[in-house]
């Protein structure tokens, strides 16, 4: 299932309906999935005590005293053996009753097996996304450097720190214990990035977004893109007829325009 949209990025861009005054606004940040001007708009138009603003800087303040999460916190090891590797199950897999050891699992489409929830990285990656998407919200619309600092410090810990990085594959998303070790299913796991590349264009200007950082961040997506476009779970996500194929198409080319890869963006 993707990530649901942030309700304050939703709830501040909505303040902008209708633009007015457009060329009055400053440059307008650098955005994939929402209206660049219309966030621009309404930071013109917001005041200090706004109650849309208000809600923001209190959820950012929640995100400031987290610890930031990482691929390696999770209880389980991918086949692989390297905890640096992305893991999730199938949430509408469960043990076969009729099998002592429960194998191969069994679809019951619709019910989530809580067993698929916990010891992987589904819900933290979901959790990251939030919560970098929350910063960088409240950094564009207030200047607050710590908010910055803190999406910044997230962001490194999930894909940049040597120690605790993701690597930019999910070859072992959505497994199915007994049937498979990761399927193209999984690749909707990471939707949640679409906004991270958002955030990225909201921390512009902070002295915690360093070019560094940047161009290292560029450098995973650029990555994870190329093995979303060439390996076989992405090719076969690509396929997909229903809700998956959209949401496939939706990141390879929010990911593609976020590294500059104009003809992959097009195609």
């Amino acid at each position: 299932r993707p990530v649901a949209s942030n309700r304050c990025t939703l709830g501040l861009a909505g303040l902008a309906v209708p633009v007015r005054n457009t060329l009055a606004l400053a440059a307008p940040p650098k955005t994939f999935s929402v209206d660049g001007q219309r966030l621009a708009a309404a930071k013109q138009r917001l005041t200090a005590n706004d109650p849309a603003l208000a809600h923001v800087r209190r959820e950012a303040d929640k995100m400031l005293k987290v610890t930031p999460g990482s691929v390696m916190d999770k209880a389980k090891t991918p086949p692989s053996g390297d905890k640096h590797d992305y893991l999730s199950f199938g949430p509408y897999w469960w043990p076969d009753p009729k099998k002592p050891d429960g194998l191969p699992y069994i679809q019951r489409d619709g019910e989530v097996n809580p067993e698929t929830r916990s010891g992987n990285d589904n819900e933290p990656l979901g959790r990251m996304c939030s919560q970098v998407d929350t910063l960088a919200l409240a950094y564009y619309f207030t200047g607050h450097e710590p908010y910055a600092v803190k999406a910044a410090t997230i962001l490194k810990a999930w894909f940049l720190d040597p120690a605790t990085r993701m690597n930019p594959h999910l070859e072992y998303a959505q497994a199915i214990p007994g049937r498979n070790t990761g399927r193209g299913t999984g690749i909707i796991d990471t939707v949640g990035l679409i906004r991270v590349a958002d955030a990225v264009g909201l921390l512009a200007g902070s002295q915690a977004w360093t070019p560094e950082l940047q161009d290292g961040l560029k450098a995973w997506f650029r990555s994870y893109l190329h093995w979303m476009v060439t390996r076989k779970n992405g090719l076969d996500e690509a396929k997909a007829p229903n809700n998956h194929g959209s949401w496939y198409l939706a990141q390879t080319a929010a990911y593609a325009l976020f590294v500059g890869d104009m003809a992959q963006a097009k195609k």
